[in-house]
């Protein structure tokens, strides 16, 4: 297939990525996945595996960070980051982390386009 900008970085640097499709929540129907989705968040990022899985959103504390889907923000350690980087029903999100690095670098990419890079 055709490489994308997010496979380009895969093979230049040592790193981590992933992606997810969006899909429309439960109960909800493509006609109405606007005013659905302004209800609810999706959180991409990473995590340690010491960070808890229920009642709390990647980003909000030390043991994770991630984009949200509701704000566009960047979270980490309860700081926010205006990314810009609103998805919803249908959109795919891809989330890297270079290893190589003193300072976590992470990058996203929205439907195969690279969205921008974090630093924390």
């Amino acid at each position: 297939g055709e490489e994308t900008e997010g496979s380009l970085l895969l093979r230049m640097f040592p790193m981590r990525y992933f992606e997810v499709t969006v899909k429309n929540p439960r109960g909800c129907s493509a006609a109405d996945a606007v005013a659905c989705a302004r209800e609810w968040c999706v959180a991409v990022g990473v995590s340690t595996r010491s960070f808890p899985l229920l009642r709390k959103q990647p980003g909000w504390d030390q043991r994770s960070a991630a984009v949200h889907s509701d704000d566009g923000g960047f979270f980490y350690d309860m700081s926010q980051h205006q990314t810009g980087l609103y998805f919803g029903p249908g959109d795919t999100v891809g989330c890297g982390i270079r290893l190589d690095t003193q300072v976590p670098v992470m990058f996203y990419t929205l439907n195969g386009k690279l969205h921008g890079l974090l630093c924390w």
